[in-house]
């Protein structure tokens, strides 16, 4: 019997893709999966368990629990399982992560007095970047330090969205060196990148260059949506640090925690000298409505409503936005 629990979807699918390759290995041949969605009857997990199985000797029974709460049926049901589990049956029960009540819950001792509880984390922000290089090496990559900060940046700290760029890096390139141009030519060509690009330059403070970007992209029929729904998680991310900061966090400490990574660092650190919460704020009213303006909700086009935003992100808030009213 096994629990695994966690938020972290990639390693907590991983770690069941594990058991059930070990069940396969062991002849437990038949699969049953049973999810324990609004009105489940919890009888059915009892019956599953009980019945003869008509294709193997052996059988694995996969129950997926929405909440790590399961309520007092499913509990008793769980318990019971726990006590009664046949012989010829392996049962692998995953739920999100666990908090302290849950942990000390009575279908959770019973799981872990019958069989085994495996536990994911997320992985913390300063070891991030060696879980990415040895992930990378995994696949047959040599990740150069800069490559493996580069991809970092890209991410943001979502592992799934690591283990996919790690494919295609692997797809596209094949085993062997790899360094930070690599992770750059696998989306030069994108307007995703494009769209990041504008979103970093106005955070470095470049306001020309953040224009010719922003110009190239309207040019490329990019849409204003995309635009500032890149330009709007900044400025909230930014936001959220000033706050920190002023709040007492060493800033290091408050970059860390939003996870930024690598080169950003500078370029974040550059738009907090020039940004207090006070001027952030007015970004994100700012933001807000030029998003209306995208959405056709108001009289005017949304253009020049991110002509401003850029021009403010990149210098002063108050005179870029007063050049977008």
């Amino acid at each position: 019997m096994y629990l695994v629990s966690g938020d972290e979807t990639l390693l907590t699918n991983e770690a069941a893709d594990t058991i059930r390759s070990a069940c396969r290995a062991a002849g437990y041949l038949e699969r049953t999966l049973l999810s324990a969605d609004r009105g489940f009857n919890w009888a059915d997990l009892d019956g599953e368990l009980s019945g003869l199985s008509l294709f193997s000797d052996k059988r694995l029974v996969e129950l997926r629990l929405p909440s790590a709460k399961p309520g007092k049926k499913g509990s008793e049901a769980i318990s019971g399982a726990a006590a009664r589990l046949p012989p010829d049956t392996v049962l692998l029960i995953q739920c999100p992560k666990l908090d302290k009540g849950a942990a000390r819950s009575a279908w959770v001792s019973a799981i872990e007095t019958a069989g085994i509880h495996v536990q994911t984390w997320p992985i913390d922000n300063n070891e991030f970047p060696s879980w990415v290089a040895a992930r990378m090496r995994a696949r047959g990559l040599e990740p150069a330090r800069d490559a493996v900060l580069a991809l970092c940046a890209r991410v943001e700290g979502n592992l799934l969205a690591a283990d996919q760029e790690i494919e295609k890096l692997w797809l596209q390139h094949g085993a062997g060196a790899i360094d930070a141009d690599a992770i750059a030519d696998g989306v030069g060509d994108s307007a995703r990148f494009s769209v990041f690009r504008l979103a970093d330059v106005a955070l470095a403070g470049h306001t020309r260059k953040a224009l010719r970007v922003l110009r190239s992209l309207r040019h490329e029929g990019a849409e204003p949506v995309l635009l500032l729904w890149s330009l709007t998680r900044e400025i909230r991310s930014l936001y959220g640090i000033r706050h920190a900061v002023e709040s007492g966090v060493q800033q290091a400490t408050a970059i860390n925690k939003a996870r930024v990574w690598g080169a950003r660092q500078g370029i974040v650190r550059a738009a907090l000298g020039r940004h207090s919460v006070a001027s952030l704020r007015r970004l994100l009213i700012a933001a807000e409505l030029a998003d209306r303006a995208a959405r056709g909700r108001t009289l005017t086009g949304p253009w020049d409503h991110i002509t401003g935003l850029v021009v403010a992100l990149a210098g002063s808030a108050e005179s870029g936005i007063r050049s977008a009213a």
